[in-house]
């Protein structure tokens, strides 16, 4: 989603909120893979955010606990 916005291809770029969004929708999800797609995707957003310094894609603290169950 991000490449097309930069592309110029969608009108509508996503942010940190939508990014911990799927970040937890993965790891509820049950997927086998969903923890390393979790992952994945919060290293993406660490990283985007690094190199563009765009603050409406800096990591927050739901970012960091997003899928974490209590016990």
């Amino acid at each position: 989603m991000y490449e097309e916005f930069k592309n110029g291809k969608i009108g509508v770029k996503p942010d940190t909120q939508l990014v911990s969004s799927v970040i937890d929708c993965w790891q509820k999800s049950g997927d086998r893979d969903a923890g390393e797609r979790a992952e994945a995707l919060l290293n993406w957003l660490i990283h985007i955010y690094e190199e563009t310094g765009d603050e409406e894609l800096r990591p927050n603290q739901f970012s960091f606990t997003s899928g974490k169950c209590s016990s």
